[in-house]
């Protein structure tokens, strides 16, 4: 969706979608590291823990399709706004599109899976935990070079 609507952008100049791009990723970091506060459109539900007390298969499906329906879907970093506003800036190909989609997907089933791999679940919980400000702050931090692409053209 958010690629059928960078059509509207496309006229822009290159180098105003880049500049609107670093300001957006300046916001993202600045949010994300708790210098600003805005509040960001969501449904400000997690899948509950009891969920995953469950066997594997019914945890991931039920997890899938609670995600995947938009029944659950707060998000702990802005960096996934930040995504879909640099491709919508970007305006890039579709199938750049649909990687994007698949690599936000992808990211969000390796929290899963690599909780799952670990056999002593309440370990995994501390570590997440004790990480998981620099788990908000990479993929934000990492919003700046994205930008920059934008910005040089290199989308």
């Amino acid at each position: 969706m958010v690629w059928a609507f960078s059509g509207l952008v496309s006229g822009l100049p290159l180098w105003w979608r880049g500049a609107a791009a670093l300001c957006v990723a300046g916001l993202t970091v600045m949010r994300d590291a708790g210098v600003l506060t805005i509040s960001l459109p969501q449904s400000r539900r997690q899948v509950p823990q009891d969920i995953f007390a469950a066997s594997r298969a019914v945890a991931g499906l039920r997890f899938g399709v609670e995600l995947g329906l938009g029944f659950r879907t707060y998000l702990t970093t802005t960096s996934p706004y930040f995504l879909v506003i640099a491709l919508w800036l970007a305006a890039p190909p579709f199938i750049v599109a649909v990687f994007a989609g698949c690599g936000f997907g992808l990211g969000r089933a390796l929290m899963l899976w690599s909780r799952y791999l670990k056999e002593d679940f309440a370990h995994w919980d501390r570590t997440l935990e004790r990480y998981s400000r620099l788990i908000v702050l990479v993929p934000s931090i990492l919003a700046v070079p994205l930008s920059c692409f934008i910005l040089t053209g290199l989308n």
